[in-house]
């Protein structure tokens, strides 16, 4: 290996310390570096990549630049749904006027399926709240 080809993989591999790369679609972020005549490491925050000088080219150019961070998932805040408490007492109040009402059947239908859509929502939040956590884990 020549001297003008070391200090080129040298030059390059500087440039990347401290910056973030994709390999092998895994982020990483490159820390530090060691070259000798026949081999060269490079160190990230998740491994250390270690090859013969002849093959480092090749190394460097698997490390495709990144953002410097990684992308996240935004936090999803997680509450109980609203009006819950609220939502019960309506329909504690519906069963006792269907009672002694039998014409408010009609209304009471309607707010069946109010209820039923709430029901639906929450469910389809409880399901994107399990994958969003299985996406972190």
């Amino acid at each position: 290996m020549t001297t003008a080809t070391i200090q080129s993989i040298e030059s390059k591999t500087k440039a990347m310390v401290g910056n973030s790369f994709l390999v092998n679609a895994t982020h990483h972020k490159v820390a530090s570096f060691r070259i000798s005549e026949d081999r060269l490491l490079i160190a990230t925050d998740k491994k250390i990549f270690e090859v013969d000088t002849v093959n480092a080219l090749k190394l460097i150019e698997s490390f495709l630049p990144a953002d410097n961070d990684p992308p996240t998932i935004p936090a999803v805040e997680i509450k109980a749904l609203a009006g819950a408490g609220e939502i019960k007492d309506i329909i504690m109040d519906n069963i006792r006027q269907l009672k002694g009402n039998p014409a408010f059947i009609p209304q009471a239908q309607a707010i069946n399926e109010s209820v039923k859509v709430l029901v639906d929502v929450a469910k389809t939040e409880v399901q994107m709240l399990d994958l969003m956590h299985k996406i972190r884990s």
